[in-house]
């Protein structure tokens, strides 16, 4: 009869057809597979948590509009009503792997939603390997793998002159500086590293999407079609739960990813729309080089020295005690390559375990650390634009929406009954 009952039943479907995978999902985003795996989890933990997903999400919940709350909280509610009923008949790898679900907070939604945002970053996935081949190649050889988009190629909008505001030949997609020199033991740090970006963004061959909207003119009437065809990695259970959502203010079709409410690809009774990964420059990594004469502080980009900020931190490890350690910082953001660092020792004195580096070493573990920038990390209400998405009626309602969408950077493509097409490029 509402919009709230119709996210509750959500929740409640979704928790019934995937619970596990979606518990499995919110423990990815925040590191909390070692929980239930064991000690060989804990490395990928403190890779992921120097994302701080968990925190961003807590601070994007503070920055939602009360629509976007109302949205999450009914859902959230559906998911733990259905845990609450079945507590003896849940899915089979909770029994298999001795533990219960705990309760699921609308945050959890947005953690599972950013974690898909930092998946479909080209820079996340890409950046380490154009490092890579800079290092053993050369910085021209690099840049040159980078396509060009021909200057006598067509435009998909066809209807309006080419832009001279752009610059198709830019060489910033790279993100490696023209004074780059090579760095001995980088290669160390990419395969190393490498595992864990594959874990979260799968294999790199998996990468590429389909979208296309037609339309014709049939018996004096404009008619269109759109498909879709997103290329995630294969998974059993699919990435996508499809639903339909009717009640009586709108009536919606689509997929949304398991463990959040929002409908990335689908139709209404007036429009239908599909995504496609923009695959935009919006993720770079950055070697920080630690203080030769103090590993507590790192050269920052003005030249000066600053100390790194120190977070205690626990992951909770299974059949093993609880692994304390020391997350470290730098202006910029978080230490993403400390996750080799006393892996093998779990402590209640993380004081005892606090990152040391020799910056006389050989190894770059030892002289170096990588920090990002990500625009994924603000922290966004990206609930209500796909919300109002949803409920559009026409293509100006559509974009207006999708003016306020934040990440991941997408293409969506349109159709409507009315017969229009077209595609918008959304995100920042």
């Amino acid at each position: 009869d509402s919009e709230n009952d119709i996210y509750f039943m959500l929740g409640y479907a979704q928790a019934q057809d995937r619970l596990w995978q979606m518990d499995y999902q919110r423990r990815l985003a925040k590191g909390e597979t070692a929980e239930l795996f064991g000690s060989s989890e804990v490395a990928y933990d403190k890779f992921i948590r120097a994302f701080a997903l968990e925190e961003l999400a807590n601070n994007s919940w503070r920055n939602m509009s009360g629509e976007s709350r109302t949205i999450l909280t009914a859902f959230s509610n559906g998911i733990n009503y259905f845990i609450e009923k079945h507590k003896t008949r849940l899915p089979f790898e909770f029994d298999n792997l001795e533990y219960f679900p705990y309760e699921w907070k609308p945050t959890d939604c947005i953690a599972i939603y950013k974690y898909m945002s930092l998946q479909m970053s080209a820079g996340f996935r890409n950046d380490l390997l154009m490092g890579e081949i800079a290092d053993k190649f050369g910085i021209d050889k690099a840049k040159s793998l980078i396509p060009k988009y021909p200057i006598d190629a067509p435009y998909i909008y066809e209807a309006s002159p080419k832009p001279n505001t752009v610059n198709l030949h830019s060489d910033s997609l790279l993100s490696i500086d023209t004074n780059y020199k090579r760095i001995a033991g980088y290669s160390l740090e990419y395969n190393t590293m490498q595992q864990f970006i594959e874990k979260v963004a799968g294999q790199s061959n998996a990468v590429g999407s389909n979208a296309w909207a037609v339309n014709q003119i049939q018996n004096n009437k404009r008619i269109a079609i759109l498909a879709n065809y997103p290329h995630l990695n294969l998974s059993n259970p699919s990435h996508w739960y499809q639903a339909k959502l009717t009640c009586s203010n709108y009536n919606i079709t689509g997929l949304m990813l398991a463990g959040t409410p929002m409908v990335l690809i689908g139709r209404n009774d007036n429009i239908a729309w599909g995504i496609a990964n923009a695959m935009g420059d919006d993720f770079d990594y950055y070697i920080e080089q630690i203080s030769p004469k103090d590993s507590k502080y790192y050269i920052a980009s003005d030249s000066g020295v600053k100390k790194f900020k120190y977070f205690i931190d626990t992951i909770k490890v299974r059949h093993q005690p609880e692994y304390v350690y020391y997350k470290r910082s730098t202006a910029r953001s978080g230490v993403v390559s400390d996750y080799h660092l006393n892996n093998n020792k779990s402590t209640k004195y993380a004081h005892t375990f606090q990152p040391v580096n020799n910056p006389k070493s050989g190894n770059f573990y030892e002289r170096f650390c990588l920090t990002y920038k990500w625009t994924g990390s603000k922290a966004t209400d990206d609930v209500s634009p796909i919300y109002y998405m949803m409920k559009s009626k026409n293509f100006e309602a559509f974009r207006m929406a999708s003016k306020r969408f934040h990440s991941p950077l997408l293409n969506f493509v349109y159709s409507d009954i009315a017969g229009n097409i077209a595609m918008l490029t959304a995100g920042s």
